[in-house]
């Protein structure tokens, strides 16, 4: 990896930096390995990408105040204040498939891979609804102290967070499948502080991060189905803090980029950053001469690698964050923005695989992910999609729960036990190579529900 890294080194030049930022994408995607340039004052790994033709531009029936992401990003739900209604779009459609009316605009909203949760603040309500039918499925009381945030990772089925109103100074972990609450401690409010108030969880499920109230740190914890764990506590901030996909960056209010340790600084990457809908990828936001430009960064690795311009929409001021307003999901090939006045959407394909192809370098990844909701004694499958330049892709098992298996075409399919139980979780790692002999790794974790 090192003598590769060398190679790109000696291609960052004018003539040969698109090259090297291509292969910098795909190094960058590869867990256990960084690339890192042996000569600082060269530009690393990065280039402008002008997205060419229109976008798609959806209208909305009226202004966008909130928003969440469900789905594994497939589903974004949006909070129309105005008219007491829910705008559900589907990312892989380019349409709202469904309007929900409101019982109040006194929510607070949080989504899964398969559920959306609706606090009702006036009610002291939580409701369970299914993203994909639009059935409420239960109502149950919230617990003492009311609602004051819900949250809880896009591609995760369990658990649901839920901080409490500001005087109750309670917190709460809700298994999903019960309703079920257990009552949470934190770290940098152990000594009576107020709070927190905010929490934002990672597109993975695997970490959150709180902050807010009368302590004005951050507590991060690592995530299990029925338990939390603190990992970090400390730093500084004055507003919400943000988490990337898989957990790794802290995005404190002010801008900076954190290790999940809190300890270390990423200063490689400028502007005020923020999650892809992926566990991959994380922005910053830029203005550069007036015109706002959306910077890529790997979360492994965070160095820029690609910069997306030509967004005017985003020259014009917002009452959402960045992270309510741009929505940029790979799996979906899709770049979602909300528009002026928040009244219409703006969808843009983004397909990294055409973009390595205009460089003509080999590259491999797997642009499929799989269902990692999983029911005992029920049959899995998952049909793995990769991309390869080169050519003949292979993939073995490196890891994977017994009795898994990995078809010829592709297929990995399991048959579940039936002594699995609720919040149980197999991770599975896949490794893939091709002919041009790169090896890429594709992992995921299933979690029985």
């Amino acid at each position: 990896m090192q003598i590769i890294a060398s190679l790109i080194t000696a291609f960052l030049s004018a003539r040969h930096s698109r090259f090297a930022t291509v292969v910098c994408l795909l190094l960058a995607s590869v867990p256990g390995h960084t690339w890192t340039a042996a000569t600082a004052a060269a530009p690393v790994c990065q280039s402008v990408t002008t997205l060419s033709g229109e976008p798609t531009t959806v209208r909305l029936p009226g202004p966008v105040t909130d928003a969440v992401v469900g789905a594994g990003g497939r589903i974004i739900v949006f909070h129309i204040k105005s008219l007491q209604q829910l705008a559900y779009f589907d990312v892989s459609q380019s349409k709202v498939i469904r309007y929900q009316p409101l019982v109040t605009n006194d929510i607070s909203m949080a989504a899964g891979n398969t559920h959306l949760f609706l606090g009702l603040r006036p009610q002291k309500l939580i409701q369970r609804w299914n993203l994909d039918s639009g059935q409420q499925e239960l109502s149950v009381a919230a617990p003492v102290g009311g609602i004051g945030q819900l949250a809880m990772g896009a591609k995760s089925e369990t658990p649901l967070f839920l901080l409490s109103s500001r005087e109750a100074k309670t917190s709460f972990l809700i298994n999903t499948r019960t309703m079920q609450p257990s009552p949470i401690t934190w770290k940098g409010w152990s000594n009576g502080a107020w709070g927190p108030v905010w929490i934002h969880v990672s597109f993975d499920g695997s970490t959150a991060a709180v902050c807010g109230g009368g302590w004005a740190g951050i507590d991060v914890v690592a995530i299990q189905p029925d338990a939390i764990s603190t990992t970090a506590s400390g730093s500084h901030t004055r507003g919400e803090t943000l988490v990337s996909g898989n957990g790794r960056l802290i995005f404190p209010d002010q801008g900076q980029i954190l290790i999940r340790d809190l300890e270390a600084e990423v200063k490689t990457v400028e502007g005020r950053p923020f999650p892809a809908i992926d566990p991959t990828w994380s922005l910053t936001s830029n203005k550069v001469e007036g015109n706002v430009e959306l910077t890529i960064f790997a979360n492994a690795d965070p160095r820029r690698v690609a910069t997306i311009r030509n967004l005017p929409e985003l020259n014009q001021s917002s009452p959402l964050p960045e992270h309510k307003r741009i929505f940029l999901i790979p799996t979906q090939h899709s770049l979602v923005t909300v528009g002026p006045g928040s009244d219409h959407l703006l969808v843009r394909e983004f397909r990294m695989e055409q973009a390595l192809e205009d460089e003509g370098i080999d590259y491999l990844f797997v642009d499929s992910a799989p269902d990692e909701s999983i029911s005992a004694g029920k049959s899995w499958r998952y049909d793995l999609s990769i991309r390869s330049r080169k050519g003949n892709p292979t993939a073995t098992l490196q890891s994977a729960p017994d009795g898994m298996k990995l078809g010829p075409a592709g297929d990995i399919r399991w048959k579940v036990p039936r002594k699995v139980r609720s919040g149980d979780q197999f991770p599975v790692i896949v490794e893939i190579t091709d002919d041009s002999r790169q090896i890429i790794f594709h992992t995921f974790r299933l979690s029985v529900h």
